[in-house]
Order: structure tokens, then C-alpha cells, then sequence
């Protein structure tokens, strides 16, 4: 079993070298790694001098982004511990943090240590820790922020991608408890540099409480077309805000009978379903179903997917919001429109395999439909402008792979492209929408969007434009 320690150290001279022979002297470890996050002072030498390896980062990168960088230098282990720098002679009680997890009772022990008088604040960044451990991860923890660790692998590839701020532990312990892995808190000695109840202190405290307030957008998450899980919650913050501004125009009244007033309501019952929906298949869409065909094969087998039931739901939804917004007695016309806006949500939901994709061409699809538009007036909505804003907001985040739409996002994409269509365009027109969608819908049941967007120098241009470089390639 081999066992690799990892401190992190940014600026610790006089203290990381004191650690790391207290490290040494226990004899727990196959290798000691410092990572030098960009010190200013000697701590890099004090570390090499101390007789351990010494991997030095060119520009700070936080303590996520240095142990992240020491687990790759680290390869291969089997337990990783996590010692901070500043712990002195007390990295020696490092032993009881091996125990446990050496024992195989536990996946990732952290060091549950003694309060000390006089330190740290009023407990606000504490407690909200506490309280999304609890929230999210079902444990009563102790010393949510404690960052004394040992982790076997698969507690660390649980917690990848590490969180490079303040949220670091509060996320860890909770990617590691959602992946169904043991955590276990272990009473020991440690002793580190402490924050007061002064200005600096509270500074710290205050970034810190932001930092693990952040650690909310970690969940749901979904594995990206490079294997990386990355939060898509973008689209649920995108729903969410859709709702709150189309409910705040449907109930203050103000245009209650007018066609935006009809366009208004309808955005909101849309973003409901279509958002729960996509949010129900984002968290619980575990089948390997893929497109109509797929779903409809495994419901001759027996099996309900929960794609087939987004698909009849989203069919559903799409055909009454296009009754009322059209106000138009049930017929053939307002089966076509619904049907108009069920392929629109199905569209977008194939668009979001890549950063910024689906955006991109909402954008597109937006702008084409307000130009054509037969009636102005219907654009005359400030939920819709609002979340044309927000969409806006989102976009560079999405473009560069830190979040993903989801289902939950790209429904309420393809829901108001289709709304607009509906409710803007003349018949005309409309059909012409129509048929696109549909020939979409079934160009993607025999081939991968990606695939002909990349055969297409023009389509693949506009695909990567924005995207950072790191990004473009298949992995």
C-alpha cells in the first residue's frame, strides 16, 4: 500500500520545514511532496533542505490548485494525506489520521481538533459548512473545514475537480459522502496558525464564508464530453430566475389580457415544467436511452426512461402554451405549433454537449425570430429581456467549460425559442420554423450534431469561436 503526504505551502518559511521532519520521523509516508504555491520567501528551500521533494508553481493558485497539482506529481498512490505547512512538530499526529482509513473503516478520516481559546469568529462560516454537509452529504460533521486529511483513491477521484478556493473541504466532504463513500472524524492534536477577532480575521472569514456559499453551484453535476464533472446548475439558476421575473409581471397584473401578458404566463408555466423536467432527468436520468428511438425501444421492453417521460411531458406543455398564447380553438394548426415547441426544447437539449454551443445558437435562433417577427408587440415582456440578460450572464461561464446548462437550462432555452416562434411569426414563416426543427430532430436520430458541425468549416468555426483552446479537442 503505498502512501503519499502532500503539504501545501504558500509563504510558511520557518514552519513547513519543522513540518516536514515531523512528517519524516513517523515513517508513515513512501513520499513527502511540498507544493510551493508561488512563496515569496524561502519556503521552497527550507522544504528541499528538509530532504523532501519539492514541486514549485510559477503563479499562486490557492490550496485546491496546489494539491491538485501535487496529486498529479503524487502518482501512484493508494491513501493520500492532505497536512497543512503550518503544523509544525504536530504533523506527527498524522499517524491517527492513517489509521482508520489504513484499516479500511473509512474512506477519508479528517482531524476533529481542539477549539482554541480566543480564535476564530462567530461561527457563521462554520455553521454553513456544517450545514451543507448535512444538507447535502447526510453527516453531522464536526470540523467541516478541518484540512488535516487522509484519503484513499477513490475518495480523492470522488472530490475531483477539487474546488480551488475556501470551499475546498466543505465540497470534498460532500463529494465524497455523496459518492457513497465512508467518512470518519478522528479527535487529534494538530496545532496551526489561527484567525482572531480582528480586522484581518474577519477579512479571511468573510471570504471564506463566500467561498463555501459557492460550493452550492457544485450540485447537480454531469460529466462533460472530456470526462470532467462540472456543475449544471446553470440552467436551474437559469429557470429560477425566468420564473421569478415571469411571476413578478403575471401577478402584478400588469398585462394580464395582452398578448405579452399571455406570452408572460406562458413563460412561466413553461419554465416550471420544462425546468423540472430537465432538472428530474439531469438527477435521476441514470438509462443509456439515446434519442426517440431508444426510448421508445425500452418501453417495448418494459422499461419507462425518464427521457420518454420529458418527451410527453414536454409534448404536452408545448401544446398548451401554444393554445394560450394563440387563444385559437383546439385543431390540426395548434397540434403543428405545439409540436413546433416540443422539437425546439428537443433541439437545444442535443445543442448542449459542448461549451457555449447551445447559447450560441439560441442567440442565433433569437435574433432571426425578432427580425421576422410579424408582431412586435409581443416582445414587449421584461421577464423574457431579463432572462435574455441572464442567458447573456451564463454564457462566458458555459463557453469555458466552468458550468453546464443541463437539461434544465437548455429545455427553457429551446421552450422560448419555440414560444417566440409561436407567438411571433405569421404561418408562413412558422411552418418554415417547424420543418427545421423537425429535420433537426430527425438528422440527430441517424447522426451526432458534433460530428457534422465539425465536417463543416463554417459550422466548426462558429462552434469554437470564444472557446479557450484547452477546450477544442476531443479528448
Amino acid at each position: 500500500m503505498r502512501i503519499v503526504a502532500l503539504v501545501p505551502a504558500h509563504n510558511e518559511a520557518g514552519k513547513v520545514g519543522r513540518t516536514v521532519q515531523a512528517l519524516t520521523e513517523t515513517g508513515i509516508a513512501d513520499r513527502i511532496i511540498v507544493i510551493d504555491d508561488a512563496s515569496s520567501d524561502a519556503t521552497p528551500a527550507e522544504a528541499a533542505a528538509a530532504g523532501v521533494e519539492v514541486v514549485s508553481l510559477d503563479k499562486n493558485a490557492g490550496k485546491g490548485g496546489a494539491i491538485k497539482r501535487g496529486l498529479a506529481a503524487a502518482e501512484p498512490y493508494d491513501i493520500v494525506m492532505f497536512i497543512d505547512a503550518d503544523v509544525a512538530e504536530t504533523a506527527s499526529e498524522a499517524v491517527k489520521l492513517l489509521e482508520p482509513v489504513r484499516a479500511g473503516r473509512a474512506d477519508m478520516a479528517v482531524a476533529l481538533l481542539r477549539r482554541q481559546p480566543g480564535t476564530g469568529g462567530f461561527g457563521f462560516a462554520l455553521g454553513l459548512a456544517r450545514w451543507l454537509i448535512k444538507r447535502l452529504g447526510r453527516f453531522e460533521a464536526l470540523a467541516p473545514l478541518s484540512g488535516q486529511r487522509a484519503l484513499t483513491r477513490a475518495a480523492v477521484e470522488a472530490a475531483i475537480p477539487l474546488s480551488t478556493d475556501y470551499g475546498l473541504e466543505t465540497a470534498m466532504t460532500i463529494d465524497v459522502l455523496r459518492a457513497g463513500l465512508r467518512v470518519a472524524e478522528v479527535p487529534a492534536e494538530f496545532t496551526h496558525s489561527y484567525t482572531y477577532r480582528d480586522a484581518a480575521g474577519f477579512r479571511h472569514r468573510g471570504r471564506q464564508f463566500l467561498d463555501i456559499l459557492k460550493v452550492l453551484f457544485r450540485w447537480p453535476r454531469a460529466v462533460n464530453y472530456r470526462g470532467r464533472k462540472i456543475p449544471n446548475a446553470a440552467g436551474v439558476v437559469f429557470g429560477a430566475v425566468s420564473l421569478a421575473a415571469s411571476a413578478y409581471w403575471l401577478f402584478a397584473g400588469a398585462l394580464e389580457q395582452s398578448p405579452a401578458g399571455r406570452i408572460a404566463t406562458a413563460l412561466f408555466i413553461l419554465t416550471i415544467v420544462l425546468c423540472g423536467l430537465g432538472l428530474w432527468d439531469d438527477t435521476r436520468g441514470h438509462d443509456q436511452a439515446k434519442g426517440f428511438r431508444g426510448h421508445l425501444r425500452a418501453l417495448l421492453k418494459g422499461k419507462i426512461t425518464t427521457g420518454l417521460v420529458k418527451a410527453i411531458g414536454g409534448g404536452l406543455i408545448s401544446i398548451w402554451a401554444a393554445w394560450y398564447v394563440i387563444s385559437r380553438p383546439p385543431s390540426v394548426e395548434l397540434i403543428l405549433d405545439g409540436l413546433l415547441i416540443a422539437l425546439a426544447v428537443n433541439t437545444f437539449n442535443l445543442l448542449d454537449l459542448r461549451p457555449g454551443r447551445a447559447l450560441k445558437w439560441f442567440a442565433v435562433a433569437m435574433l432571426a425570430v425578432f427580425i421576422i417577427s410579424s408582431a412586435k408587440s409581443v416582445w414587449n415582456v421584461p421577464a423574457l429581456w431579463l432572462l435574455l440578460a441572464v442567458a447573456a450572464a451564463i454564457f462566458p461561464f458555459d463557453l469555458r467549460a466552468k458550468g453546464m446548462l443541463g437539461d434544465a437550462g437548455a429545455n427553457v432555452l429551446g421552450g422560448l425559442v419555440g414560444l417566440m416562434c409561436v407567438a411571433g411569426l405569421s404561418p408562413g414563416p412558422r411552418i418554415a420554423a417547424g420543418l427545421i426543427f423537425l429535420l433537426l430532430n430527425v438528422t440527430s436520430e441517424r447522426w451526432s450534431f458534433t460530428k457534422i458541425i465539425e465536417s463543416v468549416p463554417p459550422l466548426r468555426w462558429f462552434d469554437e469561436l470564444g472557446r479557450p483552446r484547452s477546450s477544442r479537442q476531443n479528448p
